[in-house]
């Protein structure tokens, strides 16, 4: 590791996979100061287990991305002097026993997140209400909070943060209501995941969204048995996961005109209609899934016109 001493206009650094540890980048072995350039960092897939990031990383004051995937979820790492992060991904983190549950800080020591646009804490067992630094952050864009057991609210202030591009809260214990006042001022989200978790969606039915959404998952949060009429507005979507939500009736025809939509989640509903209506209307399908419906009438021959078709699904259990 010492040879980085010897290359200091390095700007990105990938050390993935490496069968670093502590030591490695401790105890003098890299000097930061040498380092002054470096604005990507990828340690991800080594062997940290929990220990405090080492003074080196912390005072590495030009870095913009640091990735680690490692267990580092205490209140030590967040002392960084790392002003200018742009971007934290500590996403997968390997805790070994999945009921040793941690928390995020309450709140966040110094500089850290004031540049802070993209951060991953996704397939982790986070648990605890959303701290309010979460949505406080003055620049975010992606929020990757999928997978963990964050229980609660969602913080209302989340109306302020307008930049914002992705929200995926997905697979959590998060409760409340999700409605347009929420939502409102995201004027350049493009996709929005809640699929999987205790909110309530409650949305006017004539409101319309002031952003255009490429992936919308909304599985199983209880939004049926009419579909959304908002969704009408999206003209943008390429993946729609509406699974689970006790939905009925015919497939409404500007879901089949969603001509960019390669994705379609739809089981676990009470939908009818004909499958050759469904298959004929949506030539660049690559995932349909429609199991566990009413779709009835023969496999139509058109499906063999469908190039890019990947999984198809319409098994009625």
């Amino acid at each position: 590791m010492q040879i980085l001493n010897s290359l200091p206009s390095l700007k990105h650094l990938g050390l993935s996979s490496c069968g670093l540890n502590y030591s490695h980048i401790s105890n003098g072995a890299v000097n930061s100061t040498h380092l002054a350039t470096l604005q990507l960092l990828d340690l991800s897939n080594n062997w940290f287990f929990g220990v405090p990031i080492p003074i080196v990383l912390r005072n590495m004051t030009s870095l913009r991305s640091l990735i680690l995937w490692e267990p580092i979820l205490n209140h030590r790492f967040w002392n960084g002097n790392t002003c200018e992060l742009k971007t934290l991904d500590i996403s997968d983190i390997d805790l070994g026993d999945k009921k040793l549950r941690k928390e995020l800080p309450g709140n966040l020591p110094g500089c850290f997140g004031h540049a802070l646009e993209t951060l991953d804490l996704g397939y982790n067992n986070i648990g605890g209400a959303l701290p309010q630094w979460l949505v406080d952050l003055k620049y975010p864009k992606d929020l990757h909070l999928h997978d963990n057991a964050f229980f609660g609210p969602i913080p209302s202030s989340l109306r302020k943060l307008s930049n914002l591009r992705i929200l995926d809260v997905s697979n959590n214990l998060l409760e409340g209501i999700t409605s347009e006042t929420g939502l409102g001022n995201l004027s350049f989200l493009k996709e929005l995941s809640i699929s999987h978790t205790n909110l309530k969606v409650e949305l006017n039915s004539n409101w319309t969204p002031p952003f255009q959404l490429k992936r919308i998952e909304m599985a199983a949060t209880k939004i049926g048995p009419q579909f959304p009429r908002w969704l009408q507005t999206q003209q943008q979507v390429t993946k729609l996961d509406l699974s689970n939500n006790s939905l009925s009736g015919v497939i409404r025809n500007w879901i089949l005109h969603m001509h960019l939509i390669t994705d379609l989640k739809l089981s676990s509903n009470q939908i009818t209609g004909l499958l050759k209506n469904i298959v004929d209307s949506m030539p660049n399908m690559e995932i349909l899934r429609l199991n566990d419906n009413l779709i009835n009438g023969s496999i139509p021959t058109s499906l063999c016109n469908t190039q890019f078709l990947k999984i198809l699904d319409f098994v009625k259990k």
